[in-house]
């Protein structure tokens, strides 16, 4: 639970300046630095994202060998002011149910989104808890709960991240059916079928309003909607979170989603 992990909010894009002590987190990735060193960087509850140096943590003797890994949660204590921190302390907190299979590849989606879509140190209020939440959806057995939870991260990322996908009010109250995403990252309501919109600008791909309504949601009302879907639905739903993900991509892939899609094909 992210409650039992310390989460708690904070201002979005506020660099906490506080040492930080057993600090819950995540490792999102981590590389070789030396012969025995290491390069991470993790999700934390209070501090946004963190790069970490973890020095000696490949030598046999170690207080930090074969902790760095992703998706078990940790309370991590380090020090510095300069962007690569120096860790000095690591300690398990329990394990959450493993990832396999698909949802293993998933969990290493959701991380690289994480890297690609937010700014070192920059505190996105309820982020942390939205990954601890997407971790437990993947690790359930039942493929729709998985689908749910990865489809509501990367809504939640998205809004995390000040991008979130809105549809207006007046739109809505003119009946709207369908909807487009703009290069701005915002859906607008057109009128008529897609047919009767094919020729307006940025209409090459268009949203029934229930799929955009489930994207666009408040948190609260997010899954139970999305859980609702139909699979069609649902494959729309991800075509439209792909596809307003990808306008901040700037156009950079994502390795994991090549894995994956080479996964379905085998």
């Amino acid at each position: 639970r992210p409650e039992a992990l310390g989460a708690s909010g904070g201002r979005s894009g506020v660099r906490r300046r506080q040492r930080p002590q057993r600090e819950p987190g995540f490792v999102l990735h981590a590389r070789p630095w030396s012969e025995s060193s290491m390069v991470v960087d993790v999700l934390t509850a209070h501090f946004g994202r963190v790069f970490l140096v973890a020095r000696g943590a490949k030598r046999p003797g170690s207080n930090l060998r074969g902790l760095l890994t992703p998706f078990s949660p940790l309370a991590l204590t380090w020090t510095g002011k300069k962007e690569a921190k120096v860790l000095t302390q690591a300690e398990w907190l329990g394990a959450l149910a493993a990832l396999r299979g698909e949802a293993l590849l998933s969990g290493f989606y959701v991380n690289e989104l994480v890297l690609r879509l937010t700014e070192r140190e920059d505190v996105h209020p309820g982020l942390f808890q939205s990954y601890v939440h997407v971790l437990s959806a993947l690790a359930d057995e039942d493929p729709a709960v998985r689908q749910t939870g990865l489809r509501s991260f990367e809504a939640e990322l998205l809004a995390h991240c000040g991008w979130g996908l809105a549809l207006e009010d007046r739109d809505l109250q003119k009946g709207a059916e369908w909807f487009l995403l703009t290069p701005e990252g915002a859906l607008k309501g057109v009128e008529g079928t897609p047919e009767d919109a094919a020729n307006l600008p940025f209409a090459s791909m268009l949203w029934p309003k229930t799929v955009a309504a489930a994207a666009a949601c408040g948190s609260a009302e997010r899954k139970s909607r999305i859980a609702a879907l139909s699979p069609r639905e649902m494959k729309r739903l991800r075509e439209l979170l792909k596809t307003a993900i990808d306008l901040h991509l700037e156009g950079r892939p994502l390795r994991s989603r090549r894995l994956l899609a080479d996964l379905k094909k085998l």
